[in-house]
């Protein structure tokens, strides 16, 4: 699978594009309508998830990278992992997004961030502080249902891409209201916020901190829950997003495809 042709070179071209109040884009029909149905299917077919968001919206989900793709199955999800696992990715990636982050230091892709041989170079590198900084990709798949969330947040410190692909089931056709509801909702200040939080390491707020955010802010853009897309952005300290409660039965399956540094 070479979906190189399908990203476009400049962030600005992709479908919905918003540079403010942060830098915002979509893309529809990311895969081929048959690739895109078999995909989904096996996505659905999976309950093997290994992590919970316990107490902050109850989404579960299960992690895929270079150190565990190999136990995948062969087919579409394989290949899926496999192209956003590569070089070439990696590659479209640096291009249009590491700028943003002015990095200084030499740049390294690493596939599989737990092989023996690079924890002991990157022990090296810490040590002598050496200018190198190494980055790896991760892909989950997950699943939120009926009054499922995931509370604001800008995304953790060492993350650099965030891209969440939409997986619809293909037996149930949803009307706009309910994609809507399952989709992403991106924020703003509102015009009366004076102080407005702004985080650039940010984990799922909690309490306190969750109220004063619903006070502050407004929805500026929902990226609506269609099949065969994905939304992306450039993390800052205001890329506040959420999914928010939804109140029907419905198991909200996607795919995220995140970049960290190590």
């Amino acid at each position: 699978m070479n979906l190189s042709n399908k990203l476009e070179d400049n962030l600005q071209d992709f479908e919905n594009f918003h540079s403010e109040p942060f830098i915002l884009f979509e893309k529809d029909n990311l895969l081929d309508s048959e690739d895109y149905k078999i995909l989904t299917d096996e996505i659905y077919s999976y309950d093997n998830f290994e992590k919970i968001f316990k107490g902050k919206g109850e989404k579960k989900y299960k992690s895929i990278n270079g150190s565990n793709l190999n136990t995948l199955k062969n087919g579409v999800f394989k290949d899926f992992c496999n192209f956003f696992l590569s070089p070439s990715f990696f590659n479209w990636f640096k291009k249009t997004h590491l700028p943003f982050f002015k990095y200084k230091k030499k740049i390294f892709y690493i596939k599989n961030p737990k092989k023996f041989l690079f924890k002991i170079i990157n022990k090296i590198v810490k040590i002598f502080n050496l200018p190198v900084n190494f980055l790896f990709t991760e892909i989950e798949y997950s699943s939120i249902k009926r009054g499922g969330f995931i509370p604001p947040h800008t995304d953790a410190f060492n993350k650099r891409l965030s891209f969440v692909y939409y997986l619809p089931n293909n037996n149930e056709k949803l009307n706009l209201k309910k994609k809507e509801a399952l989709g992403t909702v991106f924020w703003k200040p509102k015009p009366s916020s004076l102080n407005p939080l702004r985080r650039f390491n940010c984990a799922l707020l909690e309490k306190k901190e969750k109220e004063k955010f619903y006070e502050d802010y407004e929805p500026f853009h929902i990226a609506t829950y269609e099949k065969n897309k994905f939304v992306g952005f450039i993390k800052s300290d205001n890329t506040w997003h959420t999914v928010e409660p939804f109140d029907f039965d419905y198991d909200r399956r996607a795919i995220v495809i995140n970049i960290w540094e190590l």
